[in-house]
């Protein structure tokens, strides 16, 4: 077998921090799985710069530490069957909690006209009634599927009734439909993301490679890049910054220890867990039921004393036990469950207010600009996060000059237009997105001797001021 880990193998887990900002989770089932993920630890280091009778650098003095992290990734839903979930879903929720508040629509039937006491369906409403069992609300700026001829199109709700009384709930969208919904038509559920003002989440990140490990822990998401692209999968890249990381790879024990045992000592160190760092490792991998620890620190051994690792036993419900000289220890990571397929990003549709643009590609880039809290005296690493100022979205949208359509004349004139825009078509492998306002910049028009006059739009997105400081950007997977 050879020594060389290699990063085809390369597994990416995300697990919400449920004990407070840094206190590392193991990884949990439901990797997910990356084209590209970078994960650098930087620390300050100072010369000193005493003055002495040479000119060497005899010392470097240790200051604050900080993670930066980014991750490219086909965008690819769960669907509600192959998740066992009540809606299309994704396996970056945990990453998605940390910057949006999900909510979940419930599924329902398009109701005819009279109908318990129903009006009858349009191009841009109908009544329903909730299925039996389900769960989840409507609510504005929801986005919803509704089966349409050429597939499942996406539409915004705009208005909620409820009618306690028929058991029958009233909803308005955006944009109109090319016809209304048959009665008897069902409404999928779907899972939905409203921005947040001030996200409280923040996530453990594990990154399994091969026969090695990291775990960044305090991993906050500062921005969220969306890519549909004909040709090619649409993407999804998000990076952001963490409080501190764990590097480690497989040991072995060097001597016997005991069920009660937190210091494990190992022939050689092959883990580099700083002060707020953490690893987990897994006890004996071959045995029918394997112990996971926690590695919170490390001694590097002195004289004869071997190095040892310093562990929190019986991580995950698993037991502690007593292990003999030469046990395992390999870094742990559940397999690989993932359960999702990629959107393509030739099918779908972009609408400017209600009219269907024809784009090459499209592109939705928010930024949270937050900063961790890393100047505090006592700490080299960071003890929180805030959000200091705005955050921005912004959206590019590349097409063609064309006949009929004068997206650019709203440029230049700097309207605020809606923009929706959907990827994919297939029930359960549709990511939308919908930005109620959006400034277009004025764009530039270079006119090619040979090819179609292409058309490239820009924006900023801007919050409804009659909604609230949070809707500027509304997604979906449906």
């Amino acid at each position: 077998m050879s020594d060389y880990s290699l990063g085809y193998r390369q597994r990416m887990f995300a697990v919400a921090e449920t004990g407070g900002y840094g206190a590392a989770c193991p990884p949990t089932a439901g990797a997910f799985q990356a084209r590209e993920a970078v994960i650098n630890l930087s620390e300050e280091r100072r010369v000193r710069r005493d003055r002495k009778n040479h000119r060497s650098v005899g010392e470097r003095l240790r200051g604050k530490r900080e993670v930066k992290w980014s991750i490219t990734l086909a965008d690819a839903p769960v669907s509600a069957a192959a998740g066992s979930r009540s809606s299309a879903s994704s396996e970056l929720d945990p990453l998605y909690g940390a910057t949006f508040e999900i909510r979940t629509t419930p599924a329902a039937t398009v109701l005819a006209g009279g109908e318990q006491n129903a009006t009858a369906p349009t191009t841009s409403g109908c009544d329903v009634a909730l299925a039996s069992g389900s769960y989840g609300s409507f609510s504005p700026g929801s986005l919803i599927g509704i089966e349409t001829a050429d597939g499942r199109q996406a539409v915004v709700i705009s208005e909620v009734q409820s009618f306690a009384t028929d058991h029958r709930v009233r909803l308005s969208w955006e944009p109109a439909l090319p016809a209304a919904p048959a009665a008897g038509t069902r409404l999928e559920p779907s899972q939905c993301y409203f921005l947040l003002t001030n996200p409280q989440g923040s996530v453990t990140l594990h990154r399994a490679l091969d026969r090695h490990g990291e775990c960044v822990s305090g991993a906050i998401p500062n921005s969220w890049t969306f890519t549909a692209s004909a040709g090619e999968e649409a993407l999804i890249e998000v990076a952001g910054l963490g409080q501190d990381l764990a590097r480690f790879g497989p040991l072995a024990l060097s001597r016997d220890v005991g069920a009660d045992a937190t210091i494990f000592p190992v022939e050689e160190l092959h883990a580099a867990i700083l002060k707020n760092g953490a690893a987990f490792y897994q006890v004996a991998p071959q045995s029918l039921s394997p112990e996971i620890v926690t590695v919170v620190g490390t001694t590097p051994g002195e004289g004869e004393e071997d190095p040892g690792l310093s562990v929190i036993r019986g991580v995950a419900s698993t037991t502690a036990k007593d292990y003999p000289a030469g046990t395992a220890l390999t870094p742990y990571y559940p397999d690989l469950t993932t359960c999702c397929a990629a959107i393509a990003g030739i099918f779908g549709q972009v609408r400017l207010n209600d009219r269907v643009f024809e784009v090459t590609r499209a592109k939705i880039a928010l930024t949270e600009n937050v900063k961790l809290r890393n100047e505090s005296f006592g700490s080299a690493v960071a003890t929180g996060y805030l959000y200091p100022t705005d955050r921005e979205v912004k959206v590019e949208l590349d097409g063609f000059l064309k006949t009929g359509e004068a997206p650019w004349a709203a440029a230049a004139r700097q309207e605020s237009v809606g923009i929706l825009l959907q990827i994919g078509t297939e029930g359960g492998r549709i990511h939308a997105f919908y930005l109620p306002r959006v400034e277009l910049d004025v764009p530039g028009i270079e006119a090619p001797a040979d090819a179609e006059i292409p058309l490239s739009l820009a924006g900023t997105a801007l919050t409804l001021n009659e909604a609230g400081p949070n809707y500027e950007l509304f997604h979906a997977y449906l």
